[in-house]
């Protein structure tokens, strides 16, 4: 597994992920077969196409709140990255998903910067956040073969009553295209290791040979 998908240069390392000196830990961490989406409920900013990857950054870095995301996407389609895939990062609270409670704990945190509801009605995405939110949510597909299934991405609303993220203006349609895409484009996996040509196979059959030849001798 890769743990890191963008550039040294796009990580901003947060301290709030899960530690391995929580009680019982293997009785909490669980493979991740769950992406849950957040928006970053922030205005624009200065920066192109209004984005303030500083401001980001202080977040990621743990400068203004205890909490924190595997990803964000900013305005601009830039990529931060604040923890490898092997960590669990804190971005869905009290939460729980098809009766399991713990959502952090299975789950990969992606927030898109986006203040969320307006005056009158809900802040789009940039052209920009959704074509790198494709290659993203491809490149997760990629690496986690359960995020094949659609219904394994979801919202924070989804996963807790008090939230309201991602919303309506969410591309749910290029999440699922991204995942059929990356669940087409795999290599098929061998799951018989005795198959015709497999490593076992012919060691098998060269053990047969020596053993018939040794009972010939004999």
């Amino acid at each position: 597994m890769s743990e890191w998908l963008v550039p040294p240069s796009n990580r901003t390392l947060t301290p709030f992920v899960s530690r391995a000196t929580r009680e019982d830990p293997l009785d909490w961490w669980q493979p991740v077969d769950l992406v849950v989406y957040h928006y970053t409920a922030t205005g624009p900013g200065a920066g192109p196409r209004g984005s303030e990857r500083a401001r980001m950054e202080r977040w990621l870095g743990g400068g203004t709140a205890r909490s924190s995301t595997h990803f964000v996407i900013l305005r601009d389609g830039t990529v931060l990255q604040a923890a490898g895939l092997g960590r669990r990062t804190w971005h869905s609270g009290r939460s729980e998903f098809q009766g399991r409670s713990g959502v952090n704990a299975f789950s990969i945190g992606v927030d898109l910067e986006n203040a969320g509801p307006l005056a009158g009605g809900w802040e789009p995405y940039t052209p920009e956040q959704v074509a790198a939110l494709r290659r993203l949510v491809y490149q997760l597909v990629m690496e986690f073969p359960a995020l094949e299934d659609p219904a394994h991405h979801v919202g924070h609303e989804d996963v807790t009553a008090r939230k309201r993220d991602p919303g309506p203006a969410f591309p749910w349609d290029v999440v699922r295209e991204a995942a059929a895409q990356a669940a087409a484009d795999r290599p098929p996996e061998t799951h018989d290791a005795a198959s015709p040509g497999s490593n076992a196979a012919n060691i098998f059959f060269v053990l047969a040979v020596g053993a018939a030849a040794w009972l010939v001798l004999s």
